[in-house]
């Protein structure tokens, strides 16, 4: 069974040898012509795009040359720090393949770049690392080491040095080729508040007293209305039943007693009416006085109805 799957297995790579041997070749023919570009560009003087081609060379394929071809075109550049590492990892290529002629090359090119690379080293001043914290650096954005020496291209640079409770240090800095130089961040630490001393809680402000009820008012104004209404109904019949009596009379003689009764009772309900709508008035706007003075504590006031022999009144009496 084992022989059997084995044989399967080889037969699957025989396959598939000439899709991968396809592919290899498609990759070397974009490789051939990426580096030509390259090479094209270098010649002309472009050397920022002729770095981007080389870079793209080697991620197709990191053969000895290509590095040591990448490391040129990024001295040239003023990309020092990268060409020193292109340098290196060409020489170390090299050396696995045994490529004399390229280890000689990137060798010698090595040793001559490493002197010219910049070096920007970041430390704090002594305020600064006596108060300790959590401390950090970045050259250009991107975080380095405090303390230890950077790789930098020739050119300006930005250093900025952050901490938690402290303003950042930012400081430009230009590095010359082969300059090693330092940094020296001062932060300065914010003052912290003080904590604020316990205080006792001011006392909850004094609920407002509510103005009057308005429901008294409100049943006081409605019996008034109610009386009002029945007075006027009342004294409208009345007056309709006497004037209908009044009618049959002549210089206030009727001709029966009958009529002269009904006409009494009319003028009867004339009165009872008038005086219900007196009533009802007067209970309304007595409603109305309490609801707008019952809130004067000092006022003494009373309101009212009143009937005797002239008829319905309202009483209001009081100090205002």
């Amino acid at each position: 069974m084992r022989s059997v799957v084995s044989a399967l297995v080889v037969l699957a790579l025989l396959a598939e040898a000439p899709a991968l041997r396809a592919a290899g070749a498609d990759r070397e023919r974009d490789r051939a012509a990426l580096y030509k570009e390259g090479v094209n560009l270098a010649a002309a003087g472009n050397w920022s795009a002729a770095v981007e081609r080389f870079r793209r060379v080697v991620e197709l394929r990191a053969s000895p040359k290509a590095l040591y071809t990448l490391g040129e075109a990024e001295e040239h550049a003023g990309q020092l720090s990268e060409a020193r590492r292109s340098y290196r990892a060409s020489l170390d290529a090299a050396r696995a393949a045994h490529e004399g002629d390229v280890v000689d090359l990137a060798g010698q090119a090595l040793g001559k770049v490493e002197s010219r690379v910049p070096q920007i080293t970041v430390r704090l001043d002594a305020a600064t690392a006596a108060h300790g914290g959590d401390t950090h650096a970045a050259i250009d954005g991107h975080p380095v080491p405090i303390g230890a020496a950077t790789d930098v291209d020739p050119g300006d640079h930005e250093v900025r040095v952050e901490a938690t409770g402290a303003g950042p240090f930012v400081r430009s800095v230009h590095a010359a080729e082969g300059q090693q130089q330092e940094v020296a961040a001062r932060l300065e630490w914010r003052a912290v508040a003080p904590e604020p001393s316990p205080r006792e809680e001011p006392p909850p402000p004094a609920a407002e007293t509510s103005g009057p009820s308005p429901l008294v008012p409100i049943v006081v104004g409605g019996i008034g209305l109610a009386l009002a209404v029945t007075g006027l109904v009342v004294r409208l019949d009345g007056q309709s039943d006497y004037d209908g009596a009044a009618g049959h009379c002549s210089s206030g003689v009727c001709p029966s007693s009958s009529i002269a009764g009904a006409g009494n009772d009319a003028r009867g309900r004339i009165i009872l009416g008038t005086t219900l709508v007196g009533v009802g008035a007067a209970v309304g706007v007595g409603g109305a006085v309490y609801w707008l003075l019952s809130s004067h504590a000092s006022s003494k006031v009373q309101a009212g109805a009143a009937v005797d022999g002239s008829g319905a009144r309202a009483v209001l009496r009081g100090a205002f």
